[in-house]
């Protein structure tokens, strides 16, 4: 009889109670001297720089000192040149969409509107919660507010609001846009009955992918020579990154509603779209996770949240059976 392991450590398993709500503090001394604050709950570690408004560092080693961990799961640039016309700093962020509407939404097709990473306010609620307030946009009359904490499933929890306080009503979503170094894979949760080949639908740049599908479960192995933007048809707001042993998963709630980027081969539009850029000469894939489609009317307040684990998987060999078990298992996994 063979006996089949699972990924660990899984709170899904073992019911297993991080502590809550970890911990939470400044420190002046990372990143060129940014005020940064660090989220630990024993297992995980997030870092959040304020004045750049996002997340800048994920990994799995918490408690074993900052820098030791073999793997930063975030794709940070602090060496951006200020004669760019566009900063990239990486990182995770959030952004309004769908992007054909930046005109409305931002003032201009690109670059994305600085109010989204601009925050003129930062405090520490209650059960160690990170609050920042976003710089109000003159184009939208938006403004985003972000909750960063652990949950007592061992999540990092980033809870996304956009406030509209003047301006006339327009449809948006809460973009939850990650940039991550080029991982092995990337695993999605398919609806019954689905196909990678009728899931999946490209948005911009090259068509060309390499792809695996078992039950459920489809892979995308990223290797673009020029970078491609997909989403993906499914139920399920699910990504899961491999890199080594290791697998980061963000996920959102599921919603019957209608997402961004709608086409006639998916006229609700997509809950998570994969962009690769590992042509590029910085090789980075982005993850996106999107709320549904709502108007947004002066007054009214949008709530979008995701969550983040990491877990360490047995092999990263992606063609063995047992690497897609313990994925399935992972991903289908309520949390």
């Amino acid at each position: 009889m063979t006996t089949t392991s699972i990924a660990s450590p899984s709170d899904f398993d073992h019911g297993t109670k991080f502590t809550y709500p970890g911990t939470i503090e400044n420190n002046r001394d990372l990143h060129g001297n940014r005020f940064s604050f660090v989220l630990d709950n024993n297992r995980i570690t997030a870092i959040v720089v304020p004045e750049l408004g996002r997340v800048t560092w994920f990994d799995m080693w918490a408690g074993k000192g900052l820098g030791k961990s073999t793997f930063d799961w975030i794709w940070t640039n602090f060496h951006v040149n200020p004669n760019d016309s566009w900063r990239n700093w990486g990182g995770s962020k959030t952004w309004l969409a769908p992007q054909s509407n930046w005109p409305q939404l931002a003032g201009i097709n690109w670059p994305p509107d600085p109010s989204w990473t601009t925050v003129i306010k930062t405090e520490i609620l209650p059960q160690n919660i990170l609050q920042t307030t976003g710089a109000l946009s003159p184009h939208s009359g938006i403004r985003l507010i972000h909750q960063y904490s652990n949950d007592e499933a061992g999540n990092f929890v980033i809870r996304q609001t956009a406030e509209k306080l003047f301006g006339k009503p327009m449809k948006m979503s809460l973009w939850s846009t990650t940039q991550i170094m080029t991982p092995k894979a990337v695993f999605f949760v398919l609806d019954d009955g689905d196909t990678i080949d009728n899931a999946w639908k490209t948005l911009q740049g090259n068509t060309d992918f390499a792809y695996e599908q078992r039950k459920n479960i489809g892979c995308y192995y990223p290797h673009a020579r020029n970078f491609m933007k997909f989403g993906i048809k499914t139920s399920t707001p699910i990504l899961a990154a491999l890199f080594l042993d290791e697998l980061f998963v963000l996920r959102a709630t599921p919603k019957l509603a209608t997402y961004p980027d709608a086409i006639p081969s998916a006229p609700n539009g997509f809950s998570l779209e994969i962009r690769d850029n590992s042509g590029d000469h910085d090789p980075t894939v982005e993850l996106d996770l999107l709320s549904p489609l709502r108007k947004a009317w002066m007054g009214s307040k949008w709530t979008f949240t995701v969550k983040w684990n990491i877990y360490a998987l047995s092999t990263s060999d992606t063609k063995s059976p047992q690497l897609w078990d313990e994925v399935s298992h992972i991903l289908n996994a309520k949390s």
